[in-house]
């Protein structure tokens, strides 16, 4: 599975499912993929939409990646058109095995 910054986002910031979905990568029960373009992402929007400061985010990036596979993906897509950001979960969804690479 791929968790995209939005999921991140919300389950970092909100209770609700995301959060349940957080909760269940905290204690291993599923297995998340994530790439360094998410976590840039996700940094990115924890520093301009929630005005965390940085030991936060560090924190942050540091507990996701203990927990999560980050992939580095080898192949470029571009199967959604005006979607670059789009891409690059799908990207990461089809290094880490979430999708097969049809493409």
């Amino acid at each position: 599975m791929v968790i995209d910054t939005n999921v991140l986002v919300s389950g970092l910031t909100f209770k609700g499912k995301p959060r349940e979905v957080l909760d269940l990568i905290w204690r291993g029960n599923i297995e998340a993929c994530i790439s360094s373009f998410i976590l840039k992402e996700l940094e990115k929007t924890l520093k301009k939409d929630f005005s965390c400061d940085r030991d936060r985010i560090k924190h942050t990036i540091e507990k996701i990646k203990a927990k999560t596979i980050l992939v580095q993906p080898k192949n470029k897509v571009s199967v959604i058109k005006g979607k670059d950001d789009d891409n690059r979960i799908l990207e990461c969804a089809i290094e880490g095995g979430s999708i097969p690479h049809f493409w």
